[in-house]
């Protein structure tokens, strides 16, 4: 009977312990420590459920691993204290496969800290030779829609790296692996998570090759210092997550800024950044997070090859710049100046050069090469050196504002009271303050404004833009860039409720603080109320001028005709003005009118003025 008694306590008192060890998130929990969650890259979903952004099989030691994080850390707790397991078909050490887990279970105090010998990931520690990283954010580039958001990729730096340049550092990036082929279903899958999507470690002159040279993208490098631990966790999880290991890529919150965002908060354990941003990830709300937890740091620049060839433009005095300009348009070296091109002349037509090639494949860069190879020989027989100017970066990223907006306005629809709100998920529109984007775009999308009338019972008008996308570089002698806009949704409007999407293409144009944009274009309508198809044509111009930094307006002119050769003529001044980096002042007025005809001709029109006030965040 003793015995039992005694069997029976150590049977509980095993049990306990084993309990105890074997229910990591419930201790990890009443530690502070979700450092497990955050290896394994668990996110929470709808609800409390938490879910790995990781898809690979290969990461998960359980078979329930991506969505039981106690069932992985049990399964990697019991494998990491194995000396031989087979992993894609060789027999290899667990530790030298998974560091980062066992230097997590080791400081759990949970794993021995006998050391193992792992050559090959010694060989990457040295290599890498981490002594602190930066957070690189890519500008967009111009005309090119898919760029807009920025990108951002981590920059490893060495400890023994020029501090000016960086160029035999490493950087890692979060990409997908997309198809070319795929055309018009490439925004479809991004959507969908139709795209595979990894992390890649490559040299960071190849990287600084292709955005800042090939894309002709600016880049800003947020600087992040490591301690100890974090650099091996840093290091170490890197090396877990080059080994084939993926996650579907989406657009909205699985890509290049959310799959750092979870990169970091491995290294920086108390700094959340992926918690902290909700609902879609882009990549200037990543820097502006993280810059928030760095405090004040001075931004590294680096210029585009398109910055620098504009910048050596405007030193071209007038008669360099007629010979510059006639030696591109021939696209062989002549001058009318008995001496040739000078040397500021040639190095503008080598930084051209090099943008052009950027753009064509091998074979259509063969008659560029050739011209090429006359301007090197001319440039070579000219002892000047070429000037590289250190050119200051204009709109910091991480001054940006913040994407997502809040407005809420009353005013008068022809004399009656009127009132309303607008949401915008994100992002940035021609009137908020450009600090921080790109001056020439505006790319909003889940925007939604609805508005109602005093004596209304019901809405009177509402409108949802599924997205809408400008692009308004302005179109001159040097760089023939064009100007396009596209854009679709929902509305309701007089009882007529419709679905649309339209499109412009023209020019866009610059005078000191205007910006001109001439756009005609069409919009297809399926009007539901009359169960019909609409198309209209139409003629937008507009005028933006940004008076100062705080004050900013917008002038726009559309006439159009429809199919059945209704006419429509709409004009409208918006004005914005800046309280703050997170408010705004708005006041707008508006005329339409238009021409219906059914039976008889109708001819009307319907004026509005608006005061409202928005919030950005």
């Amino acid at each position: 009977m003793l015995m039992r008694m005694m069997l029976n306590r150590a049977l509980f008192l095993t049990g306990l312990v084993s309990g105890l060890l074997l229910s990591p998130i419930a201790r990890a929990a009443s530690a502070g420590d979700g450092q497990w969650l955050r290896l394994m890259h668990y996110q929470r979903g709808i609800g409390a459920a938490l879910t790995s952004s990781i898809d690979s099989p290969n990461f998960f030691i359980s078979p329930q691993g991506r969505s039981d994080p106690e069932a992985e850390w049990t399964a990697n707790l019991a494998l990491l204290k194995e000396t031989s397991w087979t992993f894609q078909g060789e027999a290899v050490d667990p530790q030298c496969v998974f560091p980062a887990r066992a230097l997590y279970f080791q400081s759990m105090g949970l794993l021995s800290r006998d050391h193992r010998s792992c050559p090959e990931l010694e060989t990457f520690q040295k290599q890498l030779d981490l002594d602190s990283m930066s957070l690189v954010f890519s500008t967009a580039y111009a005309g090119n829609s898919a760029s807009m958001f920025g990108h951002t990729l981590l920059k490893l730096n060495r400890k023994n790296s020029d501090p000016g340049r960086g160029l035999l550092d490493y950087g890692v990036a979060f990409l997908a692996l997309s198809d070319p082929t795929d055309g018009a279903l490439y925004a479809l899958k991004g959507l969908l998570g139709g795209y595979p999507g990894f992390y890649t470690i490559q040299n960071y002159y190849e990287l600084v090759n292709q955005y800042a040279y090939s894309e002709n993208r600016d880049l800003w490098e947020l600087p992040i210092a490591l301690d100890e631990s974090e650099k091996r966790y840093l290091v170490t999880h890197l090396w877990e997550l080059n080994k084939g290991v993926s996650a579907s890529y989406y657009f909205t919150h699985v890509n290049c800024a959310s799959m750092l965002a979870e990169l970091i908060d491995v290294a920086k354990t108390d700094w959340q950044i992926r918690a902290s941003i909700k609902g879609f990830v882009m990549p200037s709300e990543l820097i502006r997070r993280v810059s928030d937890r760095t405090g004040p740091r001075e931004m590294g620049f680096r210029a585009s090859q398109r910055r620098r060839w504009l910048h050596n433009l405007t030193r071209l005095e007038s008669e360099e710049l007629s010979v510059y300009r006639k030696n591109w348009d021939e696209q062989k070296l002549s001058s009318n100046v008995e001496a040739g091109p000078d040397a500021q002349v040639l190095d503008t037509l080598l930084d051209r050069i090099t943008i052009e090639k950027g753009r064509l494949n091998f074979e259509l860069q063969k008659p560029l090469r050739r011209f090429e190879r006359d301007v090197l020989m001319a440039r070579s027989s000219i002892a000047t050196a070429s000037s590289t100017p250190n050119l200051r970066g204009e709109n910091n990223p991480v001054l940006a504002h913040g994407p997502k907006r809040v407005e809420v306005h009353a005013g008068a629809y022809d004399k009656e009271f009127l009132y309303g709100i607008r949401l915008r998920a994100g992002w940035h529109d021609l009137l908020d303050s450009s600090e921080g984007f790109e001056p020439y775009y505006h790319l909003n999308y889940f925007n939604l404004t609805l508005d109602r009338l005093r004596s209304g019972k019901t809405l009177h008008a509402a409108n949802f833009k599924l997205a809408e996308v400008w692009s308004l570089n302005p179109y001159t002698v040097d760089e023939h860039i064009l100007s396009w806009m596209m854009g679709g949704g929902a509305d309701y409007r007089e009882g007529q409720r419709s679905i649309y999407f339209k499109g412009a293409g023209g020019i866009s144009a610059t005078g000191g603080i205007f910006l001109f944009s001439f756009l005609p274009g069409a919009e297809l309508r399926v009007n539901l109320t009359r169960g019909r198809m609409e198309a209209d044509m139409f003629v937008h111009f507009q005028v933006l001028a940004r008076w100062t930094k705080l004050f900013r307006s917008l002038a726009v002119v559309e006439p159009g005709i429809d199919d059945r050769k209704n006419q429509s003529m709409l004009l409208s001044l918006e004005n914005r003005f800046d309280f703050s980096k997170f408010y705004q002042g708005v006041f707008k007025v508006e005329r339409e009118s238009w021409k219906y005809e059914i039976e008889k001709e109708l001819k009307t029109g319907a004026s509005r003025w608006e005061l409202g006030f928005a919030k950005l965040y």
